[in-house]
């Protein structure tokens, strides 16, 4: 149950998407773990070729930061095999940075994950110039959810988003849509 976690976990932290409760939930599992059951986990997230998983360090890193719930040398071990990069990141990155309470687009959020420098360049040419997939389910993300998608700028073409990106900073729709719902409730 804790590798299903930590795995959901580090897919949303790639794009600043995590939850709290997410991290909530690895402290309340993790409080009735014993030493066993964290040499399980260790198993059972071991690939032979490369040790333990090497995402599973960023999500124990903020849930040991926020709850202290995950032994030392499980933190060790997670981050003996994480990539450097991705493991400095997460060293200091706090769960608002994290999370959808970031407020800014930022244009590479998941680089760290690269796990590599050719990782990490084809992370950045898939964000300049992205597939026709990834403009096709931008395009239906926005229609089918136009109060959080980003209004005027889920419509730009890529060459103009990153021209608005760097003459001015772009809030996150995601993170404005639920303090506008909020403001727009009538008594």
């Amino acid at each position: 149950m804790l590798l299903h976690l930590l795995l959901h976990a580090g897919g949303v932290l790639t794009g600043r998407g995590l939850r709290l409760l997410q991290l909530h939930d690895v402290a309340r599992l993790s409080s009735h773990m014993s030493d066993e059951d964290w040499e399980g986990v260790l198993r059972g997230a071991a690939d032979t070729s490369e040790g333990v998983r090497w995402w599973a360090y960023p999500t124990l890193a903020l849930a040991a930061r926020y709850y202290d719930c995950v032994p030392a040398h499980v933190l060790a071990q997670t981050a003996r095999d994480c990539p450097w990069v991705l493991r400095r990141t997460y060293q200091r990155q706090t769960a608002a940075a994290a999370s959808l309470s970031y407020l800014w687009v930022t244009a590479f959020p998941g680089i760290a994950w690269g796990g590599s420098p050719l990782g990490m360049l084809q992370y950045v040419k898939a964000r300049v110039l992205p597939s026709r997939e990834t403009l096709e389910k931008r395009k239906a993300n926005a229609m089918a959810r136009p109060h959080v998608s980003g209004g005027a700028w889920a419509e730009l073409s890529q060459g103009r988003r990153v021209i608005h990106w760097l003459l001015a900073r772009q809030t996150r729709q995601e993170t404005l849509q639920p303090a506008r719902a909020a403001l727009r409730v009538r008594d």
